[in-house]
């Protein structure tokens, strides 16, 4: 097996554990960032952060997450 491989399989078992709207930024189960590509509404639309129930991104390894963001809960900080 080479490389790609092994890049692959750990590609597949990480999944997205929160979600940064403001720096559209994911946080992944194996401690590293990937980037939100597209923000959707319920009607399947694109649109801003702030209306999205769903986003599409990326990882630098080039694994796409699609995230449901029903799935999560809202947080606030200051």
């Amino acid at each position: 097996m080479n490389n790609d491989d092994d890049v692959a399989r750990e590609a597949r078992s990480v999944s997205v554990e929160a979600i940064h709207r403001g720096q559209a930024m994911l946080l992944l189960s194996n401690g590293e960032r990937g980037w939100v590509t597209d923000w959707f509404d319920g009607e399947g639309k694109a649109c801003n952060a702030a209306d999205a129930i769903w986003c599409v991104g990326t990882d630098d390894y080039g694994a796409w997450y699609v995230v449901d963001l029903r799935e999560f809960e809202n947080v606030f900080s200051h």
